[in-house]
């Protein structure tokens, strides 16, 4: 195995295509969009070597908002910044304490998907 991609099922595709690039920084790489732009009922974004799918709820036969997925990082204060300026809600606060020094936090995506950075201290 090489990689692997978390697969969130959303309400609107194309809306959270738009918050996952104002708040993480991704960039859609593919959208199937059968009949045009507001078609898209599939997506993947990548940001670095990090790819993430999204796919409309009702084209799974399941409910939106249902996924997590935590993700290693290194650059956690461009996050925390810009996740607090997309309005992300936080379920984890930046900076919780966690008992292996790393430093985390939790947003949910406007769907309820929950998305976990974390950054290890530096050796």
């Amino acid at each position: 195995m090489l990689t692997v991609a978390p697969v969130f099922t959303v309400v609107n595709v194309a809306t959270a295509i738009d918050w996952c690039e104002q708040a993480l920084g991704f960039r859609a790489s593919f959208r199937n969009e059968p009949y045009g732009p507001e078609s898209v009922f599939y997506a993947v974004l990548r940001c670095g070597q990090v790819g993430i799918h999204l796919v409309r709820a009702a084209a799974m036969g399941s409910a939106p908002g249902e996924g997590a997925c935590a993700f290693d990082v290194d650059n956690y204060g461009a996050l925390v910044s810009a996740c607090k300026s997309a309005g992300a809600a936080f379920y984890i606060e930046p900076d919780t304490p966690i008992p292996t020094g790393a430093r985390s936090f939790g947003v949910l995506d406007p769907d309820g998907n929950k998305l976990l950075f974390i950054e290890e201290p530096a050796a």
